[in-house]
C-alpha cells in the first residue's frame, strides 16, 4: 500500500516518520480488517479506532490523525455528520484527510464526499 501514490505525498510527515491513520468503521469485522492492513504497514500508524460516529469524533480531537478512514452508515452520528463537523469545527482535527470507504455504491453520494472534502472513495466489500 506504501507504494502508491495515494501515500507518497505524506512520506516523513507523520510521527516517526508515519503517517497516522483512524478508522471510524461500524462494522466489527471491516474495522479490524482495516486496522490489520494498515498496522501491516511500516510508514502507517494507527491511532485508533471507532465504531460510531460519536467515537470517531472523539478520536479526530484527541490525535487529530493525518488520515481517516471513514465509514458512511454509522450508529449515533453518521459518516456525513462527521465529515461536517470535521470541516466546520476547527477544534477537531483540521489537518485529516479522509478516505470514505462505504458500501454504497452511488455516484451522487462520491460526489458529495468529494465536494465536502474526502480524497479517495473505496467501496466495500474490497480485497
Amino acid at each position: 500500500m506504501v507504494s502508491c501514490g495515494l501515500w507518497s505525498f505524506y512520506k516523513g510527515i507523520g510521527e516517526n516518520g508515519q503517517i497516522t491513520i483512524a478508522i471510524a468503521e461500524d462494522q466489527e469485522y471491516t474495522r479490524k480488517t482495516l486496522a490489520r492492513i494498515v498496522e501491516s504497514q511500516e510508514d502507517f500508524s494507527l491511532v485508533g479506532t471507532a465504531q460510531n460516529g460519536e467515537e470517531a469524533l472523539h478520536l479526530l480531537r484527541q490525535h487529530n490523525p493525518q488520515i481517516l478512514l471513514l465509514d458512511m452508515l454509522m450508529p449515533l452520528v453518521d459518516g456525513k455528520e462527521v465529515m461536517r463537523q470535521l470541516r466546520t469545527d476547527i477544534t477537531i482535527s483540521p489537518g485529516t484527510k479522509v478516505i470514505v470507504v462505504s458500501a454504497a455504491d452511488k455516484r451522487e453520494l462520491a460526489a458529495e464526499m468529494f465536494t465536502m472534502g474526502a480524497i479517495y472513495y473505496v467501496v466495500k466489500p474490497f480485497d
